[in-house]
């Protein structure tokens, strides 16, 4: 009777774990880790299946580059930084590989560059001396914080039996006109209505660049990757 009873007791074990272990593993395969790298910076994303028909992409990517450089009469230390979180929606029909992607990103790319004059500089039509300038900070970033996004691709993170899946993106963010912003001092020899003339002609060369870039609302993002099912 007693070892009827742990019998009993030993089977329904058994097939209790059979059924949350196989729940655990259908709802890790519901999930993935995609690694991708573009002209977007290196991504690192989190894919939930909502459907048959439907993967969330939670995203981040990520890129520095900083160097020298010389323009215009000016020696500069550049750096161009992306930083941006997304928020995605791949929808794909039901056994094929392709994609359309759609959702919102922070916009990411912008340029910080700090230097002084070595020569000759040009404000707004107007030419200054190195010794006329003191510090020159330079920004220049997109005009929306937040960016939306529609792309399509290849491959998908979850809903294959395989473990490692690669992955393709070709796509937009609208991510509005570029914004300058040019901050400089006055040198030490240049005062008064000098140096009030050079801050206007400064924030007039900022403005012409904003107009010149006016067109520039679009940033193409291209990458190539990888997903593993979790």
């Amino acid at each position: 009777m007693l070892s009827h009873a742990l019998h009993k007791l030993l089977s329904l074990a058994v097939a209790f774990c059979a059924v949350a272990c196989g729940t655990m593993a259908q709802a890790h395969a519901e999930s993935a880790i995609g690694y991708r790298v573009g002209t977007f910076g290196f991504g690192l994303d989190y894919n939930q299946r909502l459907s048959d028909t439907a993967i969330l992409r939670l995203g981040y990517n990520l890129y520095v580059m900083s160097r020298d450089e010389a323009s215009d009469g000016v020696s500069y230390d550049a750096k161009l930084k992306i930083t941006a979180a997304s928020l995605l929606v791949d929808l794909h029909h039901i056994g094929s590989p392709w994609r359309v992607t759609m959702g919102l990103s922070q916009s990411g790319p912008h340029v910080e560059a700090s230097g002084n004059a070595t020569g000759t500089v040009t404000f707004n039509g107007q030419t200054y001396n190195a010794s006329d300038l003191g510090r020159i900070d330079v920004s220049i970033k997109p005009r929306n914080a937040v960016a939306p996004y529609l792309g399509i691709g290849y491959g998908q993170a979850v809903g294959t039996m395989d473990r490692f899946t690669f992955l393709a993106d070709l796509g937009v963010l609208y991510v509005g006109s570029p914004k300058s912003k040019i901050v400089a001092e006055c040198g030490s020899a240049t005062a008064g209505s000098e140096c009030d003339q050079l801050m206007a002609d400064i924030r007039a060369e900022a403005a012409a660049r904003e107009h010149d870039w006016k067109n520039l609302k679009w940033w193409p993002v291209l990458s190539i990757g990888f997903a593993m099912r979790l």
